[in-house]
């Protein structure tokens, strides 16, 4: 039980360092301070956790831990969009996606549903295909489309 006591001071005493020297109200010294576990917890919800969530680390976490918790739902907004306006951007962006999760048979259809007109020898559908290709197995393919 002493250590729990010593590691929340030490706690406190951080967050209390860490309130003053970033410029912080100095309301959050004496809530720290006067309320102990739960001036930290406060100080931590309200105050630092929605800054880490705003800065470019806090946000790839965020987009991880949505991958891990629901890993289809990029994938149905993705398709949706796609399907709403079947764009050669909608397209690439749910291929891309396809790709990360592993459906190399829908990447490799977009891909080459992409390849028309214009962007017939576009180099970054041209790479996105042959990544696609190469995931699947064929090496031969990908290498193929590498060449074209």
């Amino acid at each position: 039980m002493p250590i729990l006591a010593v590691l929340m001071l030490l706690l406190e005493i951080g967050c209390a360092i860490h309130a003053g020297k970033t410029g912080r109200p100095q309301f959050w010294l004496y809530i720290i301070i006067a309320l102990p576990g739960v001036g930290v917890l406060a100080y931590v919800l309200i105050e630092l956790l929605p800054e880490y969530l705003g800065s470019y680390e806090g946000q790839r976490a965020t987009q991880a831990v949505g991958r891990v918790v629901n890993p289809g739902r990029r994938y149905r907004a993705l398709a949706s969009e796609a399907e709403a306006a079947p764009t050669v951007e909608n397209m690439l962006r749910l291929a891309e996606e396809c790709v990360a999760l592993a459906r190399y048979d829908e990447a490799i259809g977009l891909f080459e549903h992409c390849l028309q007109g214009m962007h017939a020898n576009d180099p970054k559908i041209l790479l996105g295909l042959a990544e696609a290709q190469f995931g699947k197995g064929d090496a031969a393919d990908a290498v193929a489309t590498l060449d074209r």
